[in-house]
């Protein structure tokens, strides 16, 4: 969803879950008063987002940290049940900044280089994606929307897709998930909403066989599994 849709005051409801900060959101999750406050109060968090790009550490940290998650998820002894990735987006500016640090071009002109570097940034993520989706817990993933416009004058058509690194990436992302929601805002700001009905121009999908919108605001996130039928 777009920005201010209310994707981190969303998700950080979850219950025993470990969220993976990568766009410093929580800093207005967590001061966001609502019914749900309490909820994004008790949540653990750890942030990993580089401010001092001379020496980038966070997307080393970040892997490092789902390894062992993986680790202990697939033995059964983690201690949380779910898993917050907020957001993808941030998570793959983390991993440019790495690789582009690795190869010494942080902030120079890539050159015949910058094919081959986004090829290994694109890579590192989906190998991560996929440890991520393949975890025995809910796994919740926002992203931020790309507006993709395809074709010109009064045939243009506008699709909106995940903003993530890659030419091919957006569009597969999806495919990694059962459920893909779009966020939105209606009403003048009054109602927040979560919809999974399907919708030409955007990726939106559901396994519970409902298709339908609903005021996430009202709800939270608990409202909205169990409307999918995922027991929280």
């Amino acid at each position: 969803g777009a920005a201010g849709t209310g994707k981190t005051a969303l998700v950080t409801q979850a219950k025993n879950a470990y969220c993976m900060d990568f766009d410093n959101g929580m800093l207005t999750a967590r001061n966001l008063q609502d019914k749900f406050t309490p909820l994004r109060h008790e949540i653990e968090f750890d942030t990993y987002k580089d401010y001092n790009l001379t020496a980038p550490t966070a997307w080393m940290k970040a892997k490092q940290k789902i390894t062992r998650i993986a680790e202990k998820a697939h033995r059964g002894t983690w201690e949380f049940d779910a898993l917050v990735i907020d957001s993808i987006t941030g998570m793959g500016r983390q991993c440019q900044n790495q690789i582009f640090f690795d190869a010494g071009l942080l902030g120079q002109t890539l050159g015949n280089q910058g094919l081959k570097l986004y090829g290994h940034i694109v890579a590192d993520l989906e190998n991560y994606i996929q440890i991520i989706t393949a975890l025995p817990c809910l796994t919740i993933v926002v992203t931020h929307e790309l507006p993709l416009t395809i074709g010109a004058g009064e045939s243009a058509e506008t699709s909106l897709m995940p903003r993530i690194i890659g030419t091919k990436l957006p569009s597969k992302l999806p495919e990694f998930f059962d459920e893909v929601w779009y966020t939105m805002v209606k009403k003048q700001g009054a109602e927040f909403i979560a919809s999974w009905k399907p919708r030409y121009h955007r990726e939106s999908r559901t396994r519970s066989g409902k298709f339908q919108e609903l005021k996430h605001n009202d709800i939270g996130l608990a409202g909205l599994l169990k409307e999918i039928n995922f027991n929280v």
